[in-house]
């Protein structure tokens, strides 16, 4: 009875192999019965064989994972090990640079979106001619591509027919964003630059002639376009230097008016019409002059109007201030400044200087780890020009002096561990710094000083005068009302520093703090 049943349930597991049915003949042929059998053995070693052929297939059709669930049946039945085993290293090498690949082909795809969302749509078209397969995924894309560069297209086009009819303002709004769709696109950028030069040209004929309002609304119809142009960052410096000169023109403070114009006409030299307002300010310092000197200038309490208040850097462009926010600021003389990367700078706000030994009863200005005199020697600041003063013997630029101008790069020699280098980096401010040698150390681990007037450059390159290699433009640190702020170099968001709190912007992360430096015992370091 019992081996009647054993041949139905084999005859039904050969019929399962015959059909193709494996995964039923392998669950019936599994049983022990069956599988001490003579029949179940030659029906297994059927099965491996199957299965053999079975992950084969899979293999072809890169059916990777059923291909290797295959080959393990076909073990378990007993199919040639040396066979299994050739077959799955083969598997498993193929399936790594397939997954490889895909991995590859995906990353390709997702770079080549963030390139066309960000204009960039030939590198995006480069991508996709690398990236292997042809699935609905890349023809997506390469349709987004080509209807991309088409509306960029018709922008463009519609850009040029407004410039024809001089609607420069309109023209440069389409061709805006025909760049954000197509950042490359070689008729745009054709475009871009005839705008560009038509609108400076126009800006800098305005104001060769001292049309100040017309130049900047000239210059105001690109819009966003050519922001990083030279020749519009030029125009754009110009207007920030006769609107900085016209507000203390218009404070009343004739000789900062006349210095600012002067830095405006060393800019723009071809501007006459610099030269003879300069003229009429000297003009007016000689009536007031005649003023002070007069039956007026001698009336009891009267007093002499300050002629020191703060004023703005040419490089910025800030609204008026208040006359108390003029003559008070609620800054410290002396700040420290850490810049993630960069180092410590201290900034310093003194017209006069001085230099001295560090940890001294009375600590100097800039105080130095040296064999120097509490006070041993001053920096003046007239203007745009730096003095050296000094009682004992000093060498400037390999010559001994006690009182000497300074210029950029002059290097000064107070003691064997007091050496400083001058440098000017930025014309358009009369802020200076001063990098100290090797073996000349400060507290608070401080490398370079930052004399500050009003406004320093932040960021890479000669014209800055604190360094930060993060900073993905420069940035202005500027002085208003007062208060410290700091601001993208060609337009942006100003930011007001708070004393010790981070500030991060455009890359650059820093934190400002009051100056504090030891007066005995070992240096602190902040």
């Amino acid at each position: 009875m019992f081996g009647g049943l054993i041949s139905v349930r084999l005859k039904a597991a050969e019929r399962a192999l015959k059909d193709g049915r494996l995964d039923d003949a392998l669950r019936m042929a599994s049983e022990p019965d069956i599988a001490g059998h003579a029949r179940g053995g030659r029906l297994l070693s059927g099965l491996g064989r199957a299965f053999l052929e079975r992950a084969r297939d899979h293999y072809r059709a890169e059916r990777f994972t059923e291909a290797l669930l295959d080959l393990g049946r076909a073990e378990r039945c007993g199919a040639d090990e040396a066979e299994v085993a050739a077959l799955r290293a083969q598997v498993t090498v193929v399936a790594r640079e397939v997954a490889r690949q895909e991995a590859d082909r995906k990353r390709r795809l997702e770079q080549a979106r963030r390139y066309i969302d960000g204009g960039s749509l030939a590198a995006g078209r480069q991508l996709l001619q690398s990236a292997v397969g042809d699935d609905g995924d890349l023809e997506q894309i390469r349709k987004e591509i080509e209807n991309r560069a088409r509306r960029a297209a018709d922008l463009v086009a519609q850009a040029e027919n407004l410039y024809r009819q001089q609607r420069l303002a309109a023209a440069a709004e389409h061709l805006q964003r025909a760049l954000e769709l197509d950042a490359h696109s070689e008729p745009a950028m054709q475009l871009e630059a005839r705008i560009c030069a038509d609108a400076v040209e126009s800006a800098r004929a305005a104001f060769a002639v001292g049309n100040i309002r017309r130049a900047a609304a000239e210059l105001a119809e690109l819009g966003k376009l050519a922001q990083h142009d030279d020749a519009r960052g030029e125009i754009a410096d110009w207007l920030r230097g006769a609107e900085d000169a016209a507000r203390c023109f218009a404070a009343g403070r004739y000789e900062e008016t006349a210095q600012r114009l002067r830095r405006l006409a060393g800019l723009a030299p071809r501007c006459t019409w610099l030269q003879q307002a300069l003229k009429e300010l000297e003009q007016v310092a000689a009536g007031l002059a005649a003023l002070r000197s007069g039956p007026l200038g001698d009336v009891p309490g009267a007093g002499v109007a300050d002629t020191q208040p703060a004023v703005a850097e040419t490089i910025l462009l800030a609204p008026p201030q208040a006359p108390s926010a003029q003559r008070e600021s609620m800054l410290p003389v002396a700040m420290l400044l850490l810049v993630d990367g960069g180092g410590s700078y201290l900034l310093h706000r003194g017209d006069r200087v001085s230099i001295g030994r560090a940890a001294a009863a009375d600590p100097a200005d800039i105080p130095l780890v040296s064999d120097l005199s509490a006070r041993h020697a001053e920096l003046l600041r007239v203007e745009d020009d730096y003095f050296l003063l000094s009682p004992h013997d000093a060498e400037v630029a390999g010559r001994r002096v006690r009182q000497q101008l300074l210029h950029d790069g002059d290097r000064v020699v107070l003691a064997r561990r007091a050496k400083f280098t001058l440098n000017l980096p930025n014309r358009r401010t009369s802020s200076a710094r001063l990098v100290l040698s090797d073996s000349t150390k400060m507290p608070h681990d401080v490398r370079c000083v930052v004399l500050f007037k009003q406004a320093a450059m932040i960021g890479r390159g000669p014209d800055c005068h604190v360094t930060c290699h993060s900073a993905r433009v420069k940035l202005v640190l500027f002085e208003r009302g007062g208060r410290l702020w700091v601001r993208p170099q060609r337009g942006g968001s100003e930011l007001e520093i708070v004393p010790g709190s981070p500030v991060e912007m455009d890359g650059a992360s820093f934190v400002v703090r009051p100056w504090t430096a030891p007066t005995s015992g070992p240096l602190q370091r902040v």
